[in-house]
């Protein structure tokens, strides 16, 4: 939550102000950004290794494969943001 509004805050900030003239507003935008995300990446890789770790115990094998996909796109999902940040802070030098 803190990731998703610090981001549109800082969208906000950048698209509707010149974002030089509040540096420590933008740099703690920047860092709550940051701060959120891998909290979010940590997150999950840790219920991915949690369900995998669980799917090698048990007997027959049979969770359900869904639960590792929602763990792998919550995984793709979190490195792809790292994306999004270098992308606006691209647009704040530019």
């Amino acid at each position: 939550m803190i990731n998703a509004v610090s981001a549109l805050a800082l969208g906000m900030l950048v698209v509707y102000s010149d974002a030089d003239d509040y540096k420590v507003l933008t740099g703690v935008l920047s860092a709550a950004n940051v701060g959120g995300w891998l909290s979010w990446l940590i997150g999950s890789v840790k219920a991915s290794r949690a369900v995998v770790a669980q799917w090698r115990r048990s007997a027959s094998q049979a969770t359900h494969p869904g639960f590792r996909l929602v763990g792998m796109l919550s995984v793709s999902a979190a490195v792809s943001w790292f994306g999004v940040l270098c992308l606006l802070a691209y647009g704040m030098l530019g």
